[in-house]
């Protein structure tokens, strides 16, 4: 028996981000919000410093 395809764990790594950061809906479905989400806690966590 097969195991999840990556589109399928894809999904579930999603889901589980939306479950976590925007609980009001996690379809697993990478929209616009949680791409919003992702970037903004990226600036906030991993800025590049400048010189």
């Amino acid at each position: 028996m097969p195991g999840p395809s990556d589109a399928d764990a894809f999904k579930l790594l999603v889901r589980a981000f939306q479950m976590h950061f925007r609980s009001s809906d996690y379809s697993g479905s990478m929209d616009l919000e949680a791409v919003a989400i992702l970037y903004a806690l990226n600036d906030r966590y991993h800025r590049t410093p400048r010189t």
